[in-house]
């Protein structure tokens, strides 16, 4: 706790004022109490114990933000419809690469052919003051410790005490007191007044080994004594030092540990004379009695002469006051100072902490949820040095929560430059700087890390000169490692993961994280299954370098016990808040969140294990993904498409038919005019639901979004389908360029990435062709046994996907006829009859 204290969330000045405060508090009403020992020293213990608590309360309350008073939302003006000026002295918040300089996070790791900071520019005031405390805390406690240890030792060594003059002051003492538990007596040559141990089964009073030959009125001495075991001094003196070996530092809280045992004993002195003692008699007996010191856990009559003085003065002027505070006090002054206590603690703002997404449930079956945070858009343009529009950037806003933008659109409807990236503050911790990021590698490699004060203002990012980085991932014993992962991201902590670049594999570095703009610190994370993770800090203020060559970076062995994967998330809180956004509820079917996301889904995505990692680690990932993701009642699953991917335009109902539902292309009918366009976002479906209710959830969804109604029905229409007839027979290609498989291709050449697929039966490889190709496949090949067949597919084809019907027909008359020359089978197209969904609009009424 002491580290949270000195957190940036609960500061040092928190704890200094809240505890003083009470402490302050405490010692002020103990003086006007002086003359009621017994209430005053209740006022004393209160006071210290809420000066280390509420600090402790009010930094858990802070660190779980549970202040009873609620934060304002962060707000965003309004964006201001300005136009931006290619001019130089003309644009507005032009900012230039080379402007921006940050300071760099801490860092595990830095390799020596990186230039290197020194992070002892600046003397480390927090962590030495968080070093000298806890040094001084663990000095009190061992020091308590041993105090306790010596307590033991002497009430071990005691020796058991027969002397009937001290047993029947003893008996006299506990009437007087109305006590009814056994005390044990014992004497010591090394204690020279009586002192008691109270942390037994029953109390022990050691006295002075020659107490029986004195002539001290010893009644009155013990009875003070047996006050302290009846008080519970020995607990309260044991919270005091407790509260001084945590806060030290505080010299109010020595002061009220002072004040507390002097309070004790003269609340003892007043159980005394409240029994009937004679004041004159018991003030010289105290008189009599030789100093022996203060010990925490020991309490003693007479600790030292300096307030032995004011405690005669006190009995012999008759000022002692009733020794009971009353329970009604006791009670009433709890109950404030733990009210106070509790207000200071929990009285404190909240951080503003907006709903993530916006739920609203458009029937039984579908749900639209969308952001319920604050948003604005970032207007500019990228342009280069030369004050041209930058043809080919990409730019983000960091961290990667949304989407990035491509600058030149490839149907070239974008030659300005121009682009618009959603914002929201509650996507940064506060007063956290919003970085945009622009790159572009092509003709010439250049880059800009430009710092946005007003994501209202528009902004014009000019790309500069940028550096590429270049290392190679080995083992310890200097083996490459292929099978890596290798992420760039600024060294700045967000609060989710924000990488830049990434790298799989053993793919040139100079080309897959570079450029990197020059002005700041990057963080290179390179991590492989069975190896420790290990990062890199990249300083990129050195213009002069344009290649940093990072040579051999070894990764050791990760240790058996350790998990061979990193978690998902960093941040159990956007985890939380994630899988809540992305799941279905009972009952329901399709769920559509609309852009921009919350942070999780960055984070979610990123899993190396997803299909979607390579999209979301890199700014690679531009354009506007919409994710299609099942759900199967308790999890999410990924389907195998990537989503819809495009910056510059809407998704269409084709692609959510498609890719969300995973309908192929011939089981549906879809007229160009009822192609909508559809807002970006991400879809849910519940795996294995009906057709016909996902059809309905997509028509309720598309009612709220679009104000339209269309509908889809179940109707018997012709479609093309491709007719299979013969018996398969396997034959080497006439061109010789396939001797051994199957062609899936209409080129004349497979490309040598592809892979060869083996099925084992002719029925598996024609549902292939049917997914592969988007088209109805109809087996009326001869029956025949199981058999093998090895098949290669061209990936870059995607017939089904076709908008020009000319050009499909040859391509696909090609593939046909290849797939007829090594397989002896008749593959045609033909019109037949089948039931497929048809989308209507209905008429408005």
């Amino acid at each position: 706790m002491t580290g949270e204290i000195f957190s940036a969330d609960s500061s040092l000045w928190m704890c200094v004022w809240q505890s003083t405060i009470f402490l302050v508090a405490g010692l002020l009403g103990s003086f006007l109490l002086r003359r009621h020992s017994a209430r005053a020293h209740q006022v004393v213990l209160l006071a210290m114990i809420a000066a280390v608590i509420v600090p402790v309360a009010g930094a858990l309350v802070k660190r779980y933000e549970l202040g009873v008073f609620a934060g304002k939302s962060p707000a965003i003006e309004p964006q201001r419809e300005r136009s931006v000026s290619v001019d130089n002295h003309e644009a507005t918040g032009a900012v230039a690469a080379e402007n921006v300089l940050r300071e760099p996070a801490a860092f595990d790791e830095v390799t020596p052919s990186v230039a290197f900071v020194s992070r002892a520019a600046e003397f480390p005031w927090r962590f030495a003051a968080l070093f000298g405390w806890m040094a001084a805390s663990s000095i009190l406690a061992v020091r308590l410790l041993v105090t306790f240890i010596l307590g033991v030792r002497l009430l071990g060594r005691a020796m058991p005490l027969d002397c009937d003059k001290i047993e029947q002051a003893v008996r006299l003492a506990k009437v007087r007191l109305g006590l009814n538990k056994d005390v044990q007596i014992c004497s010591s040559p090394q204690i020279r007044s009586p002192v008691i141990w109270c942390w037994g089964r029953k109390p022990v009073l050691v006295v002075p080994a020659a107490a029986g030959q004195s002539e001290i009125d010893w009644t009155g001495v013990l009875c003070h004594e047996l006050a302290h075991w009846k008080r519970r001094d020995h607990i309260a003196g044991l919270w005091a030092e407790l509260t001084v070996c945590f806060l030290p530092w505080h010299p109010l809280l020595w002061l009220a540990k002072s004040r507390l045992i002097n309070l004790s004993e003269k609340a003892c002195d007043d159980w005394v004379l409240a029994t009937g003692q004679s004041g004159t008699d018991y003030a010289e007996s105290l008189l009599d009695l030789a100093p022996g010191g203060q010990m925490a856990f020991i309490p003693g009559v007479v600790s030292s002469k300096k307030t032995l003085a004011g405690r005669v003065r006190r009995i012999l002027q008759s000022e002692c006051a009733n020794p009971r505070s009353g329970l009604r006090w006791s009670l009433a002054v709890t109950l404030v100072a733990g009210c106070i206590a509790v207000g200071m603690a929990f009285g404190q703002t909240r951080p503003s902490r907006p709903a993530g997404t916006l739920k609203t449930k458009v029937s039984r079956l579908a749900v639209i949820e969308q952001p319920a945070f604050p948003v604005t858009m970032i207007k500019g343009r990228i342009l280069d040095p030369n004050n041209e529009p930058a043809s080919g950037a990409s730019i983000v806003a960091l961290p990667v929560t949304s989407w990035g933008y491509y600058n030149t659109d490839p149907r070239g409807r974008n030659e300005e430059g121009y682009f618009e990236l959603p914002w929201s503050p509650t996507w940064i911790e506060q007063d956290q700087p919003i970085y945009l990021m622009a790159i572009v590698q092509d003709p010439k490699s250049q880059a800009a890390l430009v710092e946005i004060a007003d994501p209202a203002s528009p902004v014009t990012v000019r790309l500069g000169p940028a550096f590429a980085i270049a290392g190679k991932v080995v083992d310890p014993a200097g083996q490459q490692i292929d099978e890596c992962l290798a992420t760039i991201s600024l060294s700045n902590e967000f609060k989710c993961r924000a990488p830049i670049f990434s790298a799989r594999g053993g793919r040139p570095w100079e080309r897959m994280l570079s450029p990197l703009p020059y002005g700041a610190k990057y963080k290179l994370t390179v991590q492989a299954k069975g190896y420790r993770t290990r990062q890199i800090i990249v300083d990129g203020t050195d213009k002069s370098q344009k290649l940093i060559d990072l040579g051999a970076i070894i990764l050791q062995p990760q240790g058996r016990a350790k998990p061979e994967v990193a978690e998902q998330f960093a941040d159990p809180d956007l985890e939380k808040e994630f899988h809540k956004v992305y799941s279905l509820d009972k009952g329901e079917i399709v769920k559509f969140v609309k852009a921009p996301f919350v942070l999780g889904r960055q984070e979610y995505f990123q899993n190396p294990a997803s299909i979607y990692a390579h999209l979301f680690d890199s700014l690679d990932s531009q354009g506007a993904i919409q994710a299609c993701l099942l759900w199967d009642g308790e999890a999410l699953k990924e389907t195998p498409l990537t989503g819809y991917s495009s910056t510059h335009r809407l998704p269409r109902l084709e692609h959510i038919l498609r890719l969300t539902l995973r309908i192929p292309d011939y089981d549906f009918n879809l007229p160009k005019e009822l192609d909508v366009e559809i807002p970006h976002g991400d879809w849910i479906v519940r795996a294995d639901s009906p057709r016909n209710e996902q059809l309905r959830a997509v028509e309720e969804i598309l009612q709220a979004e679009l104000h339209r109604r269309i509908r889809f029905e179940r109707r018997t229409a012709e479609r093309e389908v491709i007719v299979v007839r013969g018996r398969y027979e396997f034959k080497p290609h006439p061109s010789g360029d396939y001797p051994d498989y199957v062609p899936v291709t209409s080129r004349d050449q497979i490309t040598k990435s592809a892979t060869i697929e083996t099925v084992d039966s002719l029925a598996e490889f024609l549902r292939y062709l049917e997914h592969s190709l988007e088209i109805k496949v109809v087996d009326e090949t001869e029956p025949m046994e199981n058999i093998t067949i090895r098949y290669r597919r061209d990936g870059s084809q995607r017939l089904g996907w076709t908008r020009n019907q000319e050009w499909k027909g040859k391509q696909l008359a090609i593939l046909l006829d290849n797939l007829a020359k090594t397989t002896s089978l008749q593959f045609k197209v033909e019109r037949r009859s089948a039931e497929i969904w048809i989308v209507t609009e209905a008429s408005k009424t």
